[in-house]
């Protein structure tokens, strides 16, 4: 059995070259001079070398039973060749071992007994020897798997040489996965008769990697829960680990594919028409026109609707003296589309969500559909956290229905243009690293992604904006399983910002949900529902409405304050140096 370690590092640079190279040093070592020898390691390296030479399209360099000698001369040659901006690979399956501080990498010819002082220099240092080299030649992208034992191969009676590899720091653009998560031994075979050439989890990850469209993350994920399962089958605990910091659309090709089913058009058109983004447009007018080029569509009665009523239409309605006053000031609020309105009337009071199709356009479309096919009507609040979440959108038990799994909507990544810049409310000017922001005060985080740095004095046009929304109080998620595209009618609601979390863990945690709404008005009746998993009386979702298909004046009216607005911005100043999620959430004005 062989404790083993994974951990894949993508390093992005700041720019692509056109003429970039694609180089990958492969190294399998099994048949030791004075260690263990292993079964697995040389299949691995040849499985990994056939992927990435003629699925991928790398150059690949494969040494089999290298010593440290072989292993130095070849790697010399290898580094020397990469060019900034080259996409460059790393691949090692052999015996390791750690000081603590370091790992290191053992070939053909390591000693089995010595000093660690010798030891050290009779194996090669992974941060310093390879690591730190394949960085300083700004590659495009370094791709770097490790798979080497974590029980110590060697006997030295030290307590320190008990140690097996430890984990590498996290670091922007860096995705680390252990093949077996904590106090659990990674298998190298199922059985002793065991005929795969691969370990177990290169046997899982292998097949994903071979298309190049595929997103990474999902690769890594799937193979995750494939590891378990045949883990679980022999009677063993196994569930690789995953620590990421990469983007979730990441793969080989540049542009990944998806197996989720396109939109029509009208659906595309609806979708993006009613997102906040769409501002260039007042509302009543942006119907008319699409009522105008689908005059028989699936959207005609919703539009309709929606021209038929305030503020499109006037009508009888005696609107408070706060809403008239937002409306009259387009500088500091701004009027939600009914259309992204979701009313819950539950048995402990009204609700009231605006949804956010720029952040989450299919699982925004499929909550409109449940919604509207009445099945979140008397569906239970079946999990209430005190002071932390609560979750709900169970159909499947409350309806008998089944609604398919979306695709993972964790964030999302658009041209960084004036349109972009007017879409994310900023406190500050846009630059460079993670910044804090908001999306018509939906709290979000976002960076600036493919800079280019020739081109930093002139308008940005080649650069992209990636953002994604955070765990702040009030905040609606969809829930789902360990699989990443799992999600379907079950959605949470967060509580309480973790003050307690640290905050790269929490910013994980925002990153593998997908985040579509946010509570305006009725936070109170979701921090007072009965308590328990399931609670012993739970309270319900008596009638679940999008305020689009209701008539006026039973139709709620929105508005929200502009987070770029001066009133907000004063607020802002008088808070400086706090989080997001720890200041009171974006003002809004709420009228049933």
């Amino acid at each position: 059995m062989r404790f083993w370690l994974i951990f894949l590092i993508i390093l992005f640079g700041l720019g692509q070259v056109a003429s970039a190279e694609k180089r990958a040093f492969i190294v399998g070592v099994g048949d030791y001079e004075e260690l263990t020898d292993l079964q697995k390691t040389i299949g691995d390296a040849t499985g990994y070398s056939e992927v990435f030479e003629t699925d991928l399209g790398f150059q690949v360099t494969r040494l089999l039973d290298p010593t440290l000698e072989e292993f130095l001369d070849a790697f010399d040659i290898f580094a020397a060749s990469i060019e900034p901006g080259d996409e460059v690979a790393f691949i090692f399956s052999g015996h390791g071992w750690s000081d603590g501080g370091d790992n290191f990498l053992a070939l053909k010819d390591a000693p089995q007994q010595t000093s660690e002082r010798m030891l050290k220099r009779a194996t090669v240092s992974l941060s310093e020897t390879v690591l730190d080299d394949l960085k300083g030649r700004k590659p495009g992208i370094l791709f770097t798997i490790i798979d080497a034992c974590r029980d110590n191969p060697f006997d030295l009676g030290t307590r320190t040489m008990t140690r097996g590899l430890v984990r590498q720091e996290m670091v922007q653009g860096t995705l680390v996965v252990y093949a077996a998560g904590a106090r659990q031994k990674a298998l190298d075979r199922l059985s002793p008769d065991d005929p795969s050439p691969y370990s177990v989890f290169t046997r899982s990850l292998l097949p994903k990697l071979r298309d190049p469209g595929r997103p990474l993350m999902r690769s890594v994920d799937e193979a995750r829960n494939e590891v378990a399962a045949l883990a679980t089958g022999v009677g063993h605990q196994q569930r690789p680990a995953i620590y990421s910091d990469i983007s979730l659309d990441f793969c080989f090709a540049g542009a990944c594919k998806t197996d989720a089913p396109d939109l029509d058009q009208e659906t595309q058109d609806w979708i993006y028409l009613s997102s906040g983004s769409y501002t260039a447009i007042d509302p009543c007018t942006k119907y008319q026109r699409h009522l105008d080029t689908y005059p028989d569509g699936k959207f005609a009665e919703v539009a309709r609707r929606n021209l038929a009523n305030p503020p499109c239409a006037a009508g009888a309605r005696n609107l408070p003296s706060e809403i008239i006053a937002a409306q009259e000031d387009n500088l500091n609020w701004r009027g939600v589309d009914p259309e992204n309105l979701l009313l819950f009337t539950t048995s402990n009071g009204r609700v009231l969500i605006e949804m956010f199709p720029d952040l989450a356009p299919k699982h925004v479309a499929q909550m409109k559909q449940i919604v509207r096919a009445g099945h979140l009507d008397n569906v239970d609040f079946h999990r209430v956290v005190q002071a932390f979440v609560v979750q709900s959108g169970d159909v499947r038990t409350a309806h008998s229905v089944d609604y398919p799994k979306l695709p993972a909507e964790f964030y999302q990544t658009k041209p960084f243009d004036q349109d972009a810049q007017q879409m994310i409310e900023n406190e500050r000017p846009f630059g460079e690293g993670l910044q804090e922001g908001y999306l018509s005060g939906m709290p979000i985080r976002w960076v600036i992604t493919d800079k280019d740095p020739d081109l930093e004095a002139f308008w940005p046009v080649d650069q992209k904006i990636t953002f994604w929304p955070m765990n702040c109080p009030g905040t609606v998620f969809s829930a789902r399983m360990t699989d990443l595209d799992t999600a379907e009618t079950q959605f949470f609601i967060n509580i309480r910002w973790a003050e307690h979390q640290d905050l790269t863990d929490f910013d994980n945690l925002s990153r593998v949900n997908t985040g579509w709404g946010r509570i305006l008005d009725g936070m109170d009746v979701i921090e007072t529902l009965e308590i328990g998993h399931p609670p012993e009386n739970p309270d319900r979702i008596v009638t679940a409405r999008i305020a689009a298909d209701m008539e006026d004046p039973d139709r709620p009216i929105a508005y929200v304050q502009r987070a770029t607005g001066p009133d907000y911005q004063n607020f802002v100043r008088h808070s400086s140096g706090v989080r997001i999620c720890e200041r009171r959430p974006v003002p809004s004005r709420v009228a049933y």
